[in-house]
């Protein structure tokens, strides 16, 4: 997949799938793949499996917010980015993916709050702090 090679780790991840149907490794892989690919309902399919698997996966309820900022409902990508943030709080993406929303819906203080826990940790890697300065300067 990073090697921008979707089709052929797509192929991969189902072969996986075959044997191991309801790994939510697997279906997180699958539907980020398939949503890479502008696949966005299967994506949502393969997602949802996920979760029925493991519910309390911030990566695959990260997953679920960008599938559905992908298909336009805001207020379901806003709750599943708030649901990886309170999974995991030290996982970035969630809480930039969040802060982005609600800036862009002008709710910039939910975004402030979000974004100045996130400042305040040390060990953010520079890449992310990049994306939340300057989401705070939005």
């Amino acid at each position: 997949m990073q090697a921008g090679r979707l089709e052929e780790a797509l192929s991969e991840i189902r072969k996986t799938l075959v044997m191991q149907p309801r790994d939510p490794w697997a279906l997180f892989h699958e539907g980020t793949g398939l949503l890479a690919m502008n696949r966005t309902r299967e994506a949502m399919l393969a997602t949802r499996r996920g979760l029925d698997q493991d519910p309390n996966s911030a990566d695959l309820r990260h997953l679920l917010g960008r599938v559905w900022l992908k298909l336009g409902n805001h207020a379901e990508a806003a709750n599943a980015f708030e649901q990886a943030m309170r999974l995991a709080p030290a996982m970035a993406e969630p809480v930039l993916d969040f802060a982005e929303l609600q800036i862009n819906a002008r709710k910039t203080a939910e975004a402030r709050n979000a974004l100045t826990a996130l400042l305040a940790c040390e060990d953010l890697p520079a890449v992310q702090r990049a994306r939340a300065e300057a989401l705070m300067a939005r």
